[in-house]
């Protein structure tokens, strides 16, 4: 599957949270691939780029761009009310989120990704184990022998006063036993939506599809502030 990537140019700083862009078309520089048929090379190298970007502290790093996902929230209301810049609950939930998957993906090429793109995970399949780019907590850096941390599998959320360890905790249920010609329960949910005969009612089905699967893979949340209590910081997982 190739992918038109958009790249960041003549980026201007307009104030601490907010930088504006020309955007860049560099057309099919990028194959997304299929988690499960990824080469060692390749799950490496995601590994590598993801670490680099996670290591950025500054407003192209990883923090800034999971901020702009959840928290902290830097979208504001009409009201003055600062909330969460992605759109869930909306006829715009997969474009806001497909354009997201880009962003994030661009970001990993400024890092070095070249070639392939993120990869895609086909979840409506029987599962028996998570893809081998997620599943481990460390990776063997190549350059030194020494193992690293793999941030597909656990990240740090830093902002203000928040530092939240994750980690990955997988329901078991998402192993689900499928006789031959069975479907499995996401494959039936991912169905019901594409059923739909009105755009809205799609759009809530495939969010619910969404909803289920990231409990399923969901990241385990260890608060380590000073005083041990603050609010949940959601970055996607």
């Amino acid at each position: 599957m190739s992918t038109e990537t958009p790249k960041l140019s003549n980026c201007k700083k307009l104030n601490r949270l907010k930088t504006e862009c020309t955007l860049r078309i560099v057309a099919g520089s990028l194959v997304r691939k299929n988690a499960d048929s990824l080469s060692e090379q390749e799950i490496l190298t995601l590994q590598t780029v993801l670490k680099k970007l996670e290591d950025d502290h500054t407003e192209h790093g990883f923090q800034a761009l999971a901020a702009y996902h959840a928290e902290p929230s830097q979208c504001r209301m009409k009201d003055g009310r600062l909330i969460a810049c992605c759109t869930h609950g909306m006829p715009t939930f997969s474009h806001w989120h497909r354009a997201y998957v880009v962003q994030f993906e661009q970001a990993l090429v400024e890092k070095g990704l070249a070639n392939i793109g993120v990869p895609y995970w086909d979840w409506t399949q029987p599962i028996t184990e998570l893809p081998e780019l997620v599943r481990h907590q460390i990776y063997r850096d190549p350059t030194g022998g020494v193992g690293q941390k793999n941030s597909w599998f656990s990240a740090d959320i830093e902002h203000g006063d928040v530092h939240t360890h994750t980690a990955r905790a997988v329901d078991d249920r998402l192993y689900e036993h499928v006789a031959p010609g069975g479907k499995t329960h996401l494959f039936s949910m991912m169905l019901d939506a594409l059923e739909q005969e009105e755009y809205c009612h799609f759009e809530v089905n495939v969010r619910g599809v969404c909803l289920s699967l990231r409990l399923s893979v969901s990241l385990a949340e260890h608060h380590i502030t000073p005083n041990h209590i603050k609010p949940r910081t959601r970055h996607h997982s």
